[in-house]
This record gives C-alpha cells, sequence and structure tokens, in this order.
C-alpha cells in the first residue's frame, strides 16, 4: 500500500460520482498516470496492502451495518409514535391489536438482531465501552 499526495504530477481524478447512498461523503475514479512514488510512501510491507484493504473493508461493514441498525430504530420508534398519536374510529392506532403486535414484532426482531452487529464492531475496534451498546441495552 502506498500513500500519494493528490497533488502529485500524473494523478487525476474524475468528476463526483453521482450516487445512491452516503452522498455526504465524495467517491470519484483515481487515476495514475506514469507517477513516481518515493519508497518512504509506503504502508506496511510490501504486497501486503491487498490485505490491509480487505481487513478494513470488514470494519467499516460492521461499522455501517450498526449505522443501519440505528435507523432501523429511529424508523421503528417513529412508526410506534405515531401509531400511538393518529386515531381511528375513535382510538390510537395502537390500540388495534394486529398494528399493536406488528410493533411488538419489529421491536423484538431488532432488538435479536441489533445486539450481534454492534458485538462485533465491539471486538474489532477494540473498544471496551460503547455508548451506542448502552443506550440500546437499556
Amino acid at each position: 500500500m502506498i500513500i500519494v499526495p493528490a497533488k502529485t504530477p500524473g494523478v487525476t481524478l474524475s468528476p463526483k460520482l453521482d450516487k445512491m447512498g452516503m452522498r455526504s461523503s465524495d467517491t470519484a475514479q483515481v487515476f495514475f498516470d506514469n507517477v513516481r512514488v518515493p519508497q518512504r510512501n509506503r504502508v506496511g510491507a510490501e504486497g501486503a496492502g491487498f490485505m490491509m484493504q480487505m481487513m478494513q473493508f470488514q470494519e467499516e461493514r460492521m461499522y455501517a451495518a450498526a449505522n443501519a441498525i440505528g435507523g432501523a430504530e429511529v424508523v421503528i420508534n417513529a412508526t410506534i409514535e405515531y401509531c400511538r398519536q393518529r386515531t381511528a374510529f375513535g382510538k390510537p392506532l395502537l390500540d388495534n391489536q394486529v398494528i399493536h403486535f406488528r410493533m411488538a414484532e419489529l421491536m423484538r426482531m431488532w432488538s435479536r438482531y441489533a445486539r450481534s452487529p454492534i458485538k462485533r464492531v465491539r471486538r474489532i475496534s477494540g473498544a471496551k465501552t460503547s455508548r451506542v451498546w448502552h443506550r440500546w441495552r437499556s
């Protein structure tokens, strides 16, 4: 793996890609045309860059999973609150047995699947405590 400053002669970038998700993170193609990189810009052992990047991808996937779970929690809680406030036939939607059951089922599924990626993120990152983990446990 090597570090190449963006202003190095021969390094060019494509226009930013118009992507569907994570729009706050710019993504573009990087082209290297006859770029010379000094030996001191190497990171790690020669030939180990692919493995280093694959390990980073694993950690990134765990953080993405944790982020998605956090989003699911927000949506489930907003749905429950909406069903609590919205009335039909003179009573809150949440008082409807089918809706109440579905919301309970969503929370059960969320709590069951939420813990696994969080534990992995904590193990990979070496974190001893996590605000997210403690918030979800309560």
